[in-house]
């Protein structure tokens, strides 16, 4: 079995700490592969261990730019360890990629930001 299949089967048994460990095996052997990142961050994440899983998340964005799943779950990340700025921008660009995703729309208002997109601006109403 491979570390990515290892990992993807302790975190079905909520071994998240295993699979991390596997995980991060997957991920450096295949830097390039933005399923073991995500699902890296997905084991950090399910931890608590939000600094942990910023790295990885940071790397699906970076491999899949075009995803706004990753800009969201970066958000997330960041909104998590209190970072709103940070947070507000990967919302944001969630948001331009795909203007009607109601999970960043709803992650963004946790921020106490009511955004309205109009066209192809994403604009703020405070």
């Amino acid at each position: 079995m491979s570390a990515f299949e290892r990992g993807l089967s302790s975190i079905a048994a909520g071994r998240f700490g295993d699979a991390a460990e596997a995980l991060t095996q997957a991920a450096q052997a295949e830097p390039a592969n933005p399923s073991a990142w995500r699902y890296l961050a997905l084991a950090y994440f399910r931890l608590h261990d939000y600094a942990g899983a910023e790295g990885p998340v940071r790397q699906v964005a970076l491999l899949t730019p075009g995803d706004p799943a990753a800009h969201l779950n970066l958000g997330v990340v960041l909104r998590k360890q209190g970072d709103f700025d940070g947070a507000r921008r990967a919302l944001e660009e969630a948001l331009r990629l795909r203007p009607d995703y109601n999970d960043a729309q709803r992650e963004l208002s946790k921020l106490g930001v009511a955004s309205v997109v109009t066209g192809d601006v994403l604009s703020e109403r405070w």
